[in-house]
Parts: structure tokens; C-alpha cells; sequence
């Protein structure tokens, strides 16, 4: 960790006989009053870390703005978010993203001043060094006299490798809203008047904020240290009220990283005067998936003189739950790990209907837990305008306790994926960054899919505000396989630059992600500043007869009126043929984006005539019209774009492009558990002309995200590019299991076609030993055969069971066999034979294997090495041997053949 301080430094001279002038009053940069330790992340994981309030400081007070990158200049990783007025680190790095990251923070004072802090980020999938983290008590009610101890809990993971100096610091939940508790100052065993909850220091009233320095010595066995709080009740008539815990360390150290460092805890209202809500439960019990309903009234009428409403509303506290005001739903107890949902957000009560029962409708979630949960899911009542002590509702607070029940656990998860619902979003207008979360199989039960939310910004500015970003949720109802989640825009009213909305789906054990689709975008275009307009060309090439489409975008604003975008359209290449009209050419084009949108298109129809000429590419260009908007000078990309136009008629001009051809180079591979990252290749042939997209799909037995990292399957092919390689990146586990398999299949596209060698299967043999005595199972194939005999293969279980075990056995058999899946009994003498019956056409054709593969089962392992074997069946007709056909199913690993072919 270091300190790198920048300053403004100012100096003046002047000529001799001219009056100086007045000295400028100097500023203070500000500075950084405690270094920002080291940090870890593991993979899978939630990263939060708060930094404490005075990380940096000002002599001069003034407000500091502040942004956070990397060491070299550039954005942080899109897994991780930085919230530039909480000053709160979150994020949930994936197994790609293993390495340290050095980030540096600066404080900007507004004058001139600025001040970085530099610290490193550990990603890894455990921690390579101590993590010293902090955990605290379980939310409860406040009760009504006498007082609690509160214990909170820093622990390392591990004994330290130096020593660690760290405290533990209390504050207010929130400086602008009025649900803080009061700490006790007094340091006296007498409480101050409305004071909630105090620090204690040897079991005694201590004045101070912080507890005092703790230390874990190096080599220490001690792993945990203890810091205790009081709170008391009351009888007041209150909200819900909070405070937090920050653990911070005093010195840096080496000897250990920060995990989650900061905890809040609610103290509970139970208390309630003659005007109260009136909820119809206190308690309910839901199976996870289902929903269940409660209403809620008021016990008197709301009252106010003046300018006070009279209106109540109810509903969950906003920062004891995480609400989503879209889809007008709140998650209990947080968007990190949520168990319940509630709609609507609120319910209003008026001095005409309040004693009339409203209703709120609750989802208990599917959790990762094994277990029933219980939770308190609170209620709040606001009455609006807070002036004037005669509002009978000013404070008003309850609570159900809701128990869920654990569901019988699904034989399939549920698959989800997310993609942009909007083609962009924007600061005016109400276009919200929109995005589609969908979900395959049933749709009997409510499911919460767990979001992250980040944007890419310039200039440390954001287009979400700081409750939008981060961990959310959405909720996919029962009898819904889909859920709109949406991003508001802020329209801040600053010139900045345009950006997007990132938003990915965080891992479940209730859901499995789609690795292709976990995570969309959407771009956000800012409405302020100068408005600059830019273009892009559409589909090309495109056949004579059909249209050339420009998109012409422009941002900055506002964007409330029409822009009217001058344009010039031209074919410059003298040697390719003519296709557009004249009345179509020329430098005074017009298009018009309409007001309130950012994008519009131009159309340049061409003429299909019977002309045989060379192809040729069509030119637009945006023309000045400064009074109006600028253009990108500095990117001749965005100002002029063409569409090539291909001819249609015979003898001569450019022929068609040939279609590439998509095939893998290889059927199957195989790789070690430890091979680290093995490629995958398939060709195109030809190569493409332009710029491509090739599909793929993923299946077999291998576990994405478990066995090996998730794939992209939308893979780029740019022009010109014959050979193309998809990274397999297999993990190495500890675990004894069978053989698996990652099989890709080329599907089809824009752009391509797709060869008959559209499958690979990629094996990833165990390098783990199964446990003693376990049956391991071999399979070894006969003599080759001519078709219409048996095939034969023999498996061989060592040690041999004691008793009969039913082995699983995959038959591919080509088109000389019918395939499947069949069961073998092995008995107490260890092997056991059985034949595939092979099928005598009348058909030409070459030669080929049955393939017979030992899959997972109960009771043994599958060989690691000889777990498939195959027997070649000889063609019996005439016209001669082609030669001998590809493996119709290469699987795992290899196995002896008596005269058969083995894949490698």
C-alpha cells in the first residue's frame, strides 16, 4: 500500500513597475488518514467493504468527490462495483477472474487537490493468506425495560504470518434518514436520554465510538476476538432503528487480508400507541415457492391540522429490506441472500378507508439451505409532511415472523439467462435500461433470481443512482417463466460521457445459469452537452434491388425536439457499377431523428437492373451543420460508413461469395483433470468475407461452472479468419469420479453453414483414485465382425464385488447398430460379457466401429483410461471399401479391442 499525493502547485511573477497581485488564498489537497488495506475476494462470493469515513480527509472541509481504478488508469472489471458516495467496495469475481488487481482511489477536493490510495484486490478460490473478517448478532425487538449484551465477533481464517492490529467502530446506518439508533457518549453507567445502544469495555460504559485496539500476535492459535455492546428497551412509540459495525485495521500488516467488514443490526419497535396498524397474522408459515396473503389496517383514524396529510403509508422500511420500486416488490432480508418477497411496496390509508383491511401478497424463495428459516419481515406506517406533533401516525412500526418451509428439492434446476429488453436507455424520456430474465422447466413455484448490478461510466460519474447498483433481486412469479428487471436512468443534468448498464445473474444453488447468457448490456446514452450525432452502416452487403440502411445516432441533448441530420450519399468507386438512382445521389440528403429518441434510419434504395457489373460499395457521409450538432472529427468511422451492393446478373461482375462452411477439425480430445485449459478447434472454409458470429451448443456430462468454466457459445469470427479456437478451461478437483464429457455442437447461423462434422466431444479423464474397494470397471471389445453379426465386448470389475452390480453401458453404433442405453450385471466373478446385434443392409458403405462406454452408476467407478472400447463392423457389399468410417461416438478414454478400433 502506498500514498501518492497530487497537488496543484501555483506561482506567480510579475515585471518590475507593475503592482503585484493580490496572493491567492492556497488550498489544502486532501489526505489520506488511514490506508486502505489489502483485500481478498474468493470466487462465488459476495465482496462487500465499506471504507471507513475518514479514509481521506480535508483541512480545508471541503466536500470530496471520489473514483476508484485500476493502477494504470483503466475501468475496474465489470464484476466489480465501486460506490462513489458510500464509499463501498462490492462484487462477485468468478473463477476467471483469479489474480491480484491493484486499485487506486482519489479523493478530489474540487479546487485542484486530489489524493490516491493504492491497495492490492486478491481474487482466488481460497484465501492465500489470513482473512480477517467481522460477524454480528441476529436482529431482535428491543423489549420493553431492562438491557442486552450485544457480542460481535472479528475472526481470521487462519493464524496470522504478523501481527494484526485492528478496532471495531460504530456509527449511525444512514446520516440522512431518521432511522438511526442513538449511541450512548456518556461513558457513564447512567444512560443518556433516548440513547439506544452503548459500547462496553471490559463489561463497563465506555464513551467512545471505536473499541479499543485489538491485536492477533503472529502465529497465533487464537483465531477469534470478541467486542461487546449494550442496548436497551423502552416503551417509546418508534421505527425500526440501526447502527453499524465497522472493523477496520489500525496499521497495515502483511498479515492478513479484510473479507466482509461491516454488519448492521436493527433494533425492533414493539412498542405501539392507541394508533397502530392492525396486522391480521403475527405469524405464517409458507412452503419455499408458494405464496400466501396478510392484510393490514389501521386502529383509528389519521389526524393533522394545517398543511399535514392525513394519508398513511404502509409498507416495508426501505433500508431493512432491499426494494425493488419497478417491479413493486421488497426482498427480506437483503438482495444478497433474499428468503422472502412482499408486493406491493406499500398501502395507503386515508381518514375514509383506514380502518378497511388492504392486502399484501408473500413469496417465501427457494434458499440454498437444507433446513426450515425463519425471519421477521417488518412493516413500517409513514403519514406524510413531518411537522406538526398532532399526526397521531408519525411513527408507527410491526412485524410478522414468517417461518419457511423447505420444498422437496427439484431433479432439475431451473436454467436462467438474461438479454436486453431495450436497445438502449437514456437520461430523458423515462427509457430505463430494461432486461429480460427467463427461466426454462416448471413454473409451479415462485423463483428469485440474484442479480449484479454495475455500469461503465466516464469520468466518475454514474447514470444509476447509488441504490441501483450492486446486489439485486427479481422475482419471476409462479405460472411465469420471464420478469422484466429495470435500471432507472438519472438525469443528472451533467455533460458526460455515454456509457452502459451491466447486469449479471449471481450463482444459486436453486438455479443453474446459462452460461452463454448470464450476464447483457445496454447502452445509456447522457442528454446533456453538445449533441453529437454519428452513423452506421446496416446489413451488407446486400443484392442490387434491395435497400442500403444507415443509422444515424446522435447524444447529448435534450433530445425533446427533432434534429434534423444533413447527409451526403455517393458510390465513389469508378470501377464498380452503377446501383443507385440519380435521384438518390447527392449532397443535400436530409434525415430527421424525432424528438425524444436518439437513433433514426436512412434508406438508399438500389436498382435491380440487368446489367452485368462489378460490385460496389455505397457511401454516406454526415455533413456539417455546427449551429446544429458536431460530428466525431476524430473518428472518420462514425462520420462516413458504405453498404456494399452486390450484382445479380450472369456473365461476369464479382460471383457470390461462397458460404463458409463451419466443421470441427477433430470429433473428439481428451484431457487430463489438470491439463488447465485445453482449445477446441473448428475451420470455416472459405473464410468468412466479413465479420461473423458462429453459434454454438454445450451438453454431456461434464458440469458447467464445476468441472470446467463457463463457455462463451456466441463465438466471434472476424474477416479473413480460416481456423478458430473455443478455451475449454477444466478444473481439477479432488473429487473420484468417472470420466466426463463437454460436447460442442456447431448449430446454425448468420453468415454460415454448418458441415456434417458439427460435434466434438471433448473427454476430461479423473486423475483422482476412487476409494479402497471400490469396483472399478473396464470394458475391452471383441473381434472385429462383418455386419449382421454380434459385436461382442467383456467389462472386468476390479476388485471383483461381493455381490451382483448392475453397471450402466452407452451403445453408439452408427449406422451399423442401434443405439442406446443398457444394463449389465457383473457378479462375484468380475467380469461379465454381452453382444450388440449389428444390422446386414443392403447398403455400400465403409466400414465402422461400435462404440460401448462404461458410464456412472452405484456401487463402482468407471475406468478412468478404459472405459470405452469399440469393435469394427466390416461393410459386405460390393463397390469396394471406401475406407474406415470416424468414431460415430467418441467417448471417454480408451479400452481394449480384440481386433476393434480404440479412440485416443
Amino acid at each position: 500500500m502506498c500514498s501518492l499525493l497530487v497537488a496543484a502547485a501555483f506561482g506567480a511573477g510579475f515585471l518590475p513597475g507593475l503592482t503585484a497581485p493580490a496572493q491567492a488564498q492556497s488550498n489544502s489537497a486532501p489526505t489520506v488518514d488511514k490506508a486502505i488495506p489489502d483485500l481478498f475476494a474468493k470466487t462465488g462470493s459476495v465482496l462487500t467493504y465499506a471504507f471507513p469515513a475518514d479514509t481521506f480527509t480535508d483541512s480545508d472541509e471541503d466536500t470530496l468527490t471520489y473514483q476508484a481504478t485500476l493502477k494504470d488508469g483503466s475501468s475496474l472489471p465489470e464484476w466489480l462495483n465501486f460506490h462513489i458516495t458510500q464509499l463501498i467496495l462490492t462484487g462477485i469475481p468468478a473463477d476467471r477472474d483469479v489474480g491480484t488487481l491493484t486499485i487506486s482511489v482519489t479523493a478530489d477536493d474540487g479546487n485542484g487537490g486530489t489524493v490516491s490510495d493504492e491497495f492490492d484486490l486478491t481474487v482466488a478460490t481460497s484465501a492465500p493468506e489470513a482473512v480477517l473478517s467481522l460477524s454480528g448478532p441476529a436482529n431482535a425487538l428491543e423489549g420493553d425495560s431492562g438491557k442486552r449484551v450485544l457480542t460481535y465477533t472479528a475472526s481470521l481464517s487462519k493464524s496470522p504470518s504478523e501481527n494484526v492490529l485492528f478496532k471495531v467502530c460504530f456509527h449511525p446506518l444512514d446520516p440522512r434518514v431518521a432511522l438511526n439508533a442513538d449511541r450512548d457518549g456518556s461513558g457513564s453507567t447512567t444512560w443518556q436520554a433516548g440513547a439506544d445502544y452503548r459500547l462496553l469495555s471490559a463489561g463497563t460504559p465506555t464513551a467512545s465510538a471505536c473499541s479499543g485496539n485489538q491485536i492477533f500476535l503472529e502465529g497465533t492459535p487464537s483465531l477469534s476476538k470478541t467486542i461487546q455492546v449494550e442496548v436497551r428497551g423502552d416503551t417509546d412509540v418508534e421505527r425500526d432503528e440501526a447502527f453499524v459495525a465497522t472493523l477496520e485495521l489500525t496499521l497495515p500488516t502483511q498479515g492478513a487480508v479484510l473479507g466482509r467488514n461491516r454488519h448492521t443490526h436493527w433494533l425492533l419497535n414493539d412498542d405501539h400507541g392507541d394508533a397502530r396498524m392492525v396486522v391480521s397474522q403475527s405469524t405464517l408459515t409458507i412452503t419455499e415457492g408458494q405464496s400466501t396473503t396478510f392484510t393490514v389496517k389501521l386502529s383509528e383514524q389519521p389526524t393533522g391540522s394545517g398543511f399535514q396529510s392525513k394519508e398513511v403509508s404502509l409498507g416495508p422500511p426501505n433500508l431493512f429490506s432491499h426494494r425493488n420500486d419497478e417491479q413493486n416488490t421488497a426482498y427480506f432480508p437483503s438482495a444478497e441472500n433474499p428468503v422472502l418477497a412482499i408486493r406491493p411496496l406499500t398501502r395507503t390509508f386515508t381518514p375514509s378507508n383506514y380502518a378497511t383491511p388492504q392486502t399484501f401478497t408473500v413469496f417465501a424463495l427457494p434458499n440454498d439451505g437444507s433446513a426450515d428459516v425463519t425471519t421477521m419481515m417488518r412493516l413500517q406506517g409513514i403519514q406524510k409532511l413531518f411537522a406538526g406533533e398532532d399526526r397521531n401516525y408519525r411513527d408507527t412500526a410491526d412485524g410478522i415472523s414468517v417461518t419457511i418451509r423447505k420444498a422437496t428439492t427439484p431433479s432439475t434446476k431451473p436454467v436462467v439467462d438474461i438479454t436486453p429488453a431495450v436497445e438502449y436507455a437514456a437520461e430523458e424520456g423515462g427509457k430505463s435500461a430494461k432486461f429480460t430474465v427467463s427461466r426454462t422447466g416448471p413454473t409451479t413455484s415462485a423463483l428469485a433470481v440474484n442479480l449484479f448490478v454495475t455500469e461503465k461510466t466516464g469520468g466518475g460519474r454514474n447514470f444509476l443512482r447509488i441504490a441501483k447498483e450492486g446486489l439485486q433481486s427479481i422475482l419471476i412469479p409462479a405460472g411465469q417463466s420471464s420478469a422484466v428487471y429495470t435500471a432507472p436512468i438519472w438525469n443528472d443534468g451533467v455533460d458526460e460521457p455515454d456509457g452502459e448498464v451491466r447486469v449479471s445473474i449471481r450463482a444459486s444453488g436453486v438455479y443453474d445459469i446459462d452460461g452463454a447468457a448470464g450476464k447483457a448490456s445496454v447502452p445509456v446514452y447522457d442528454n446533456d452537452g453538445a449533441q453529437i450525432v454519428s452513423i452506421e452502416a446496416g446489413e451488407s452487403p446486400v443484392t442490387e434491388g434491395q435497400d442500403a440502411t444507415f443509422t444515424i445516432r446522435r447524444t447529448g441533448g435534450p433530445i425533446t425536439g427533432s434534429l434534423n441530420v444533413l447527409l451526403g450519399v455517393e458510390e465513389k468507386d469508378a470501377n464498380a457499377g452503377d446501383f443507385v438512382a440519380p435521384g438518390n445521389e447527392g449532397r443535400d440528403k436530409t434525415v430527421s431523428i424525432p424528438a425524444n429518441q436518439f437513433s433514426a434510419t436512412y434508406t438508399v434504395p438500389t436498382v435491380d437492373d440487368t446489367v452485368d457489373e462489378p460490385d460496389g460499395p455505397v457511401s454516406v457521409w454526415i455533413r456539417r451543420n455546427d449551429s446544429a450538432y458536431l460530428r466525431h472529427e476524430d473518428d472518420t468511422s462514425l462520420v462516413e460508413t458504405t453498404v456494399t451492393v452486390n450484382d445479380n446478373d450472369d456473365g461476369g461482375g464479382d460471383p457470390p461469395p461462397d458460404t463458409p462452411v463451419a466443421s470441427f477439425a477433430s470429433a473428439a480430445s481428451s484431457a487430463v483433470e489438470d491439463a488447465g485449459t485445453r482449445n477446441v478447434a473448428f475451420g470455416l472454409s472459405p473464410a468468412p468475407a466479413s465479420d461473423i458470429t458462429v453459434v454454438l451448443t454445450r451438453s454431456g456430462t461434464a458440469s458447467e461452472g464445476q468441472d470446467y468454466a463457463p463457455l462463451g457459445l456466441a463465438v466471434a469470427v472476424p474477416a479473413g479468419t480460416a481456423s478458430v479456437d473455443v478455451p475449454v478451461a477444466i478444473t481439477d478437483d479432488a473429487d473420484d469420479e468417472p470420466n466426463e464429457t463437454v460436447i460442442l455442437t456447431l448449430t446454425a447461423g448468420t453468415g454460415y453453414a454448418v458441415g456434417t462434422a458439427n460435434v466434438h466431444t471433448l473427454t476430461i479423464t479423473d486423475n483422482d483414485d476412487p476409494p479402497p474397494d471400490t469396483p472399478v470397471v473396464s470394458i475391452s471389445g471383441g473381434a472385429a465382425v462383418t455386419e449382421g453379426g454380434d459385436a461382442a465386448f467383456t467389462l472386468t470389475a476390479s476388485p471383483a464385488p461381493s455381490g451382483s452390480i448392475s453397471v450402466q453401458v452407452s451403445v453408439a453404433g452408427g449406422g451399423f447398430a442401434a443405439g442406446g442405453a443398457r444394463t449389465v450385471a457383473v457378479g462375484a466373478s468380475g467380469t461379465a460379457s454381452f453382444t450388440v446385434a449389428t444390422v446386414d443392409d443392403d447398403a455400400d458403405e465403409p466400414d465402422g466401429p461400435v462404440r460401448a462406454t462404461v458410464q456412472s452408476g452405484t456401487g463402482y467407478s468407471p475406468h478412468n483410461t478404459n472405459a470405452s472400447a469399440s469393435v469394427t463392423v466390416r461393410d459386405n457389399d460390393d463397390s469396394g471399401d471406401p475406407g474406415p468410417d470416424p468414431d460415430p461416438d467418441p467417448d471417454t478414454g480408451s479400452g481394449g479391442s480384440g481386433g476393434g478400433s480404440v479412440a485416443d
